[in-house]
């Protein structure tokens, strides 16, 4: 299964929920593969220092991603692809390949009005691909103090 944590939208804790989601992922017996496709590769870097165990690859382009992707996941049980804060055709490569999108958001009124125009893509896609990927929304950065919470 492929699983992209993706929105257009940069700050949002994407790395840091495929770092954790693959870190739980292997901690409960999967084989695990994180796809790092993020230009700046923060990914990559945090599973490499907190569990070596874990293949960590780098796709830095969205034909590398169409080509890549199916293969890395002959191999896994699941892969985690961490997709980029903008770069549209990274995104869409990502969400033509995937299983199950991910969308984290910050829990603001202004982030979750942008969710819209962040989902656009996932939208385009499921209409390609007949619903697929599946897609949740996950607040992410939630203070228990916040109106929107």
């Amino acid at each position: 299964m492929i699983i992209v944590v993706a929105n257009s939208k940069g700050g949002v804790g994407k790395s840091t929920l495929a770092v954790h989601l693959a870190a739980w992922l292997h901690e409960q017996g999967h084989k695990v593969t994180l796809a790092d496709c993020d230009t700046q590769q923060s990914s990559s870097e945090w599973i490499r220092e907190a569990i070596p165990e874990i293949k960590a690859v780098r796709l830095d382009n969205s034909d590398i991603i169409l080509n890549e992707l199916p293969i890395l996941a002959q191999d896994a049980d699941y892969v985690v692809a961490d997709g980029p804060g903008s770069q549209t055709e990274t995104s869409r490569a990502l969400l033509l390949r995937g299983d199950l999108a991910i969308v984290p958001c910050k829990a603001s009124m202004l982030e979750v009005r942008a969710l819209a125009k962040a989902t656009e893509v996932l939208r385009q896609a499921q209409d390609i691909r007949g619903g697929i990927p599946k897609a949740i929304i996950v607040l992410s950065m939630v203070g228990k103090n916040y109106r929107l919470t």
